[in-house]
């Protein structure tokens, strides 16, 4: 399999990774005080959703199952605030938007500019349109109704191979059934909101989160019909944040990727909303079928989707099988929907390159992770791909009491002996302590906000690590960073260890032992109002009656000369390392609460410590 250049270097890659990360504080530099002045009366769930809308465009994971393609014009009809037209628009030639009051219009101008998205317009009169679409996207609430005279408006828009796209509420489905019973006790009790009308004003954003009604699914094929468009598809997820689950097909309604793979009877359930599509004509190939047809500079066709993945942090993760000269190959690919995310799966994928390349990696240590086989960009989408590990993640199956501690003795000597062969050690002076631990420090103050109002807090934690650190001998080596069972694959039946994935988090040079303290924190069941550190406080604490953590302990202790009054610095550092991957996300500006648990608590704590 050729590997896209793969002799594209890794510094290419780096300084790629580093203009990705200017684009992404882009965002939230410009924005900064906009986006706290529109958040300040969101609950804390309301928040989230908008971090997930804003940020990490979750609602653009749909799009994948729609024919986009660069030279497409698409139609948005709106009755609420959301970046969807944007994502859509970075796989469209143009945009045009209808529905947005003047407050919503401003604000999507202003995440254009800061997204480097230009290609779409804003109009509040249809009839001013004089061209058909070959895409029409509703989210309008006037066509819940289906109003005659506002279909017959919209049927004009409408040529032979146009696609549709309406969501709707599942009226299977939990959520749904939820409503109702809601709906009926709002009526009884007089607590009604009041309707969820649009306002007429231009003074605020209506947001889509807000739980705007959707007609539900029979009603919209009714709709369809009126417009003479047959639906071809419903796809489990719409432009809506607050879930986020596997996307699949909910019916076999035409040829689209993944029909063969059904919902399970749960599933169609918890799947509140969907997105239907519809054509007049017979369904063209979607965005995800013309890539999985031929994934350029690649020797991969014809590719199969096993599986269809959206996580919460903006990544669209794709298991698929491709014929290879009458056998078959399974591959993993990854769809960044934002440049947030776009940051971290293309440092995962250079880091993938740099330890194909590693000396200390030879042998069969290369069959312990993933093979980087190509990366690059399908008209506007940027796609990473790299091979699937056997085996199942850890967190995926039971494993039996008796035999936990020889699979995490196994799997700790066998990461120990790699970190092991990548140890150096530093002499600390002023200048790799700055390096190494300051800038780390100075970095997650800044980016919460905090380095003015905290700076005395901060330098309390400089002074204390400042003493462990400088003017020692320090041992350094590579961390995977989110070392924890969802990222160790495993043998199932023989329950042995076959190799670790995700390395968007690794380093080659930090402490060993942050690896350790984050596998044994994600053991634990942790609370909703505690950070993983607080959690790892009580591990350290009851350290000597934990039988499996004392001996990975021991081994650490022994093989990188560390002392037992090191715990509290390795955990500062643990909970920067934390933060790091949260670094140029809203929710250090907008989730007050996710800040106070994982920033203010834990500063608190350590402050009580080293005074």
């Amino acid at each position: 399999m050729k590997t896209n250049d793969s002799d594209m270097k890794s510094t290419e890659i780096s300084s790629e990774i580093s203009r990705q990360k200017m684009s992404r504080d882009l965002l939230i530099n410009s924005l900064k005080s906009e986006l706290e002045a529109r958040c300040h009366d969101l609950s804390a769930a309301e928040r989230k959703k908008f971090i997930r809308d804003v940020q990490f465009e979750l609602p653009s994971a749909w799009k994948f199952y729609m024919g986009l393609a660069t030279n497409k014009q698409v139609l948005f009809l709106l009755d609420s605030f959301t970046t969807l037209p944007l994502s859509v628009a970075r796989n469209s030639d143009h945009v045009v938007i209808y529905g947005l009051n003047e407050a919503e219009v401003e604000l999507l101008r202003q995440f254009a500019a800061a997204k480097k998205i230009s290609n779409y317009t804003c109009t509040n009169e249809l009839n001013t349109l004089a061209t058909q679409f070959d895409i029409i996207v509703s989210l309008h609430d006037t066509l819940k109704q289906a109003d005659t005279a506002f279909l017959k408006e919209i049927s004009q828009f409408v040529h032979e191979e146009t696609e549709l796209w309406l969501t709707a509420t599942n009226e299977y489905s939990l959520k749904f059934a939820k409503g109702l019973v809601t709906g009926l006790t709002n009526r009884q009790t007089g607590t009604g909101a009041g309707g969820s009308d649009k306002k007429n004003g231009t003074s605020e954003a209506v947001w889509r989160f807000n739980g705007t009604p959707r007609m539900i699914s029979r009603k919209a094929v009714q709709v369809l019909s009126q417009l003479e468009c047959k639906p071809y598809t419903a796809i489990g997820i719409s432009p809506a944040s607050d879930h986020i689950k596997s996307v699949v097909p909910l019916k076999k309604w035409g040829d689209v990727p993944g029909n063969g793979t059904m919902p399970s009877f749960w599933q169609q359930f918890t799947v509140g909303e969907i997105a239907i599509g519809a054509r007049r004509t017979r369904v063209g190939k979607s965005l995800l079928a013309r890539l999985l047809s031929s994934v350029p500079d690649t020797d991969l066709n014809d590719g199969r989707l096993l599986r269809y993945f959206v996580s919460g942090g903006g990544k669209v993760l794709l298991f698929v099988e491709f014929d290879k000269g009458g056998s078959s190959e399974r591959v993993l690919i990854k769809l960044p929907l934002n440049d947030y995310t776009s940051v971290k799966v293309l440092r995962n994928y250079d880091f993938l390159l740099q330890l194909r390349e590693a000396e200390q990696m030879a042998g069969a240590r290369q069959e312990l992770f993933p093979r980087a086989l190509g990366t690059g960009e399908f008209e506007g989408q940027p796609f990473y791909i790299e091979s699937l590990l056997n085996g199942r993640s850890g967190d995926a199956f039971q494993i039996p009491r008796n035999q936990r501690e020889d699979l995490l003795h196994e799997t700790f000597s066998i990461w120990l002996g790699i970190q092991q062969s990548f140890a150096r050690t530093f002499y600390f002076d002023e200048e790799k302590f700055y390096q190494t631990v300051e800038i780390p420090i100075r970095r997650m103050f800044h980016f919460v906000g905090k380095d003015d109002e905290l700076s005395g807090e901060m330098q309390q934690l400089l002074t204390y690590l400042r003493k462990q650190f400088v003017h020692k001998d320090v041992t350094l080596s590579l961390i995977h960073g989110d070392f924890s069972l969802k990222n160790i694959m495993f043998n199932e039946y023989a329950l042995r260890f076959k190799g670790i994935i995700d390395w968007d988090m690794a380093r080659t040079d930090f402490f060993p032992i942050i690896d350790v303290f984050h596998f044994f924190t994600r053991l634990q069941r942790i609370p909703v109002n505690k950070s993983a550190v607080m959690v790892l406080q009580g591990i350290l604490q009851a350290r000597k009656s934990n039988r499996y953590f004392q001996q990975v302990w021991k081994m650490y202790k022994d093989t990188f000369g560390l002392e037992e009054s090191c715990l509290t610095a390795m955990s500062i550092m643990y909970w920067m390392h934390l933060l790091s991957g949260h670094h140029g996300s809203l929710k250090l500006i907008l989730d007050k609460t996710f800040i106070k648990r994982n920033f203010l608590n834990p500063l608190n704590m350590f402050l009580k410590k080293i005074d």
